[in-house]
């Protein structure tokens, strides 16, 4: 995980915007990398001054290596924020860093133009870049097809003409802008166009990426059976097998390039609900760590008022809608001391099923109890960070995102003592991406009662084409301000293109109750893998199980619409 932070303007323009924010900038994408980072200057002969920042959390290669890249030869530059998985000869993803040998590679073409497309559609992984090339003046960035990491783009515009992109903003600040920046091509922008400040040049869209792999398979039987776990028609079952062998590697080389912690403690860490997703990431990734490590397994729950106090009384509710009352946490006759939230219940519950299945492993359940105080205090920070996501929901899911990813909180020894702790882990797996892929959402089942499998297909296809546009940004600049990397195993494009292949009802039956038919696929992988227990529980949504959601009794954020009311970051 790395920040990338690239501002560009014309000198006959006043600095005096742009400075005010730059060191802000710096400083929150430095957070992302806190293994080092630096900042190069480029100018051209039409008067254009271009700044170009990196920094650099090392999880690749023996050494600890500088950003940005820059050659000696050509003195271009590259600020890189990725990890290569696939799609580049990598002899060893732990000791190699692919940043180093990327600039290598875009270093062999003399245009590039003519070779980058080519090369990033080839790569797979989750990237965000941003490459000047010295001779011709011209910046290109983009990030991967799917979205999976955060690039932010403040346009050039008369009134504010200034290019800045950043893997994340400081929020809203005074006019100045920014946008998730679309996957859907490689962007570039000629410098030597740009003559004053009166006429920022365009930018340019290189498409680079053929979508129709990402098409959903459209044949279906006109009946398919209603199906029987227990006697899987054979053409279903061996797709579950072979999704299991893509899962199995996605999650392998996610997992075992990661390199030895740096003080005592798990070189990984899953956010762990005990839900089937977050519960097989656990399992496999048990595969690929070095027996005799720990992994951590991160549960979060939040102290809510609104909730203790509509628990506490069968006439709670109507009295603090009457009376307008906020509970009092220093009640003793209310439930302030207890944080068995939903994925608290669940989580214990299926670490219990991980240490039957695999007893040799040291599983650490991190129990992560933020008091309604905390979390009140961080919601400032977390709106900045998920900006320009600004939506009540985004904060629930932040706040969620934010203290899990954090990792500070309590562990339970064998002899039963209770001692606080912090995940040291650097890398987060996170089982994002299994619900649009396996139709887990209400809204699957909603699509196929209103117009059966054709409207369930859809649905899905939808989900897929959206998907860079929802929330991976987001998450990825909540959980990388704490120096984290979020990998995400169900979100390789090798286990989505498979998914995706996959006839609709493979992967899901909505005529099955929840619990059983959503996410079929998905289950029944957690059932060939000795998992009864995860591959049963229902689908519940992150803020909702955590009970990071709805935390006052008269908010009117809540009442009045969904967005946030934004404030300037201090």
């Amino acid at each position: 995980m790395c920040g990338i932070l690239v501002s560009a303007q014309h000198n006959s323009t006043p600095h005096d915007v742009l400075d005010e924010v730059w060191e802000e900038l710096t400083v929150r994408n430095a957070q992302r990398g806190p293994d080092g980072n630096s900042c190069v200057t480029r100018s051209t002969e039409n008067g254009c001054d271009i700044q170009l920042f990196a920094s650099e959390l090392q999880l690749r290669g023996e050494e600890n290596v500088l950003q940005p890249h820059i050659s000696p030869i050509t003195g271009d530059v590259l600020c890189w924020n990725g990890e290569i998985f696939e799609g580049m000869d990598i002899t060893g993803l732990s000791r190699e860093n692919d940043g180093v040998k990327l600039m290598d590679r875009i270093q062999e073409s003399e245009d590039p133009l003519a070779s980058l497309p080519a090369l990033f559609a080839s790569l797979e992984g989750p990237y965000a870049f941003a490459y000047f090339e010295n001779r011709t003046k011209t910046l290109y960035f983009g990030r991967d097809v799917l979205g999976r990491r955060s690039l932010l783009v403040h346009a050039p515009s008369q009134n504010e003409p200034f290019l800045i992109l950043a893997s994340v903003s400081c929020g809203l600040k005074k006019s100045m802008e920014f946008e998730e920046l679309s996957t859907e091509g490689i962007f570039r922008i000629r410098f030597d166009a740009w003559t004053e400040r009166e006429s920022p040049p365009k930018i340019e869209t290189i498409h680079f990426f053929d979508r129709s792999s990402l098409s959903i398979n459209k044949s279906l039987p006109e009946c398919p059976p209603i199906l029987d776990e227990d006697s899987l028609p054979n053409e279903i079952s061996e797709g579950v097998d072979a999704f299991i062998d893509c899962l199995h590697k996605s999650v392998d080389l996610r997992v075992s390039s990661i390199p030895s912690p740096r003080a005592q403690g798990a070189r990984l860490a899953v956010l762990f609900s005990g839900g089937v997703d977050s519960s097989i990431l656990a399992l496999m990734a048990d595969r690929f760590v070095p027996t005799g490590e720990s992994i951590d397994l991160l549960n979060v729950a939040f102290e809510n008022p609104r909730k203790i106090f509509l628990e506490s009384s069968p006439q709670a509710e109507r009295t603090a809608k009457r009376k307008d009352r906020t509970p009092n946490l220093n009640d003793p006759h209310s439930n302030t001391s207890s944080y068995d939230v939903p994925d608290r219940l669940t989580g214990r519950e299926e670490l219990e099923e991980l240490r039957r299945l695999r007893p040799k492993r040291r599983w650490k359940f991190v129990e992560i109890n933020v008091p309604y105080k905390e979390s009140s205090s961080a919601r400032p920070v977390i709106e900045s960070l998920m900006y320009p996501q600004k939506t009540v929901m985004d904060m629930s899911l932040g706040l969620a995102l934010y203290f899990a990813s954090r990792g500070v909180g309590e562990v339970e020894d064998e002899g039963g003592t209770r001692r606080s702790y912090t995940s040291v882990a650097r890398v987060l797996l996170s089982g994002l991406g299994a619900d649009e892929l396996g139709g887990g959402y209400t809204r699957h089942r909603t699509a196929f009662d209103s117009g059966g499998w054709v409207a369930l297909r859809d649905e899905l296809q939808l989900e897929l084409n959206r998907i860079s546009d929802r929330n991976l940004g987001r998450d990825d600049r909540i959980v990388s301000s704490h120096g984290k990397e979020l990998r995400v195993p169900f979100l390789s494009l090798s286990v989505v293109k498979y998914c995706a292949s996959l006839p609709v009802h493979f992967k899901v039956d909505p005529r099955l109750p929840h619990g059983v038919g959503d996410k079929l696929l998905i289950r029944e992988t957690a059932r060939r893998l000795g998992m009864t227990l995860a591959s049963r529980r229902r689908k519940r949504a992150m803020q909702f199980g955590t009970r990071s959601a709805k935390m006052e009794l008269d908010d009117p954020n809540e009442r009045h619409g969904d967005l946030l009311v934004h404030r300037e970051s201090s």
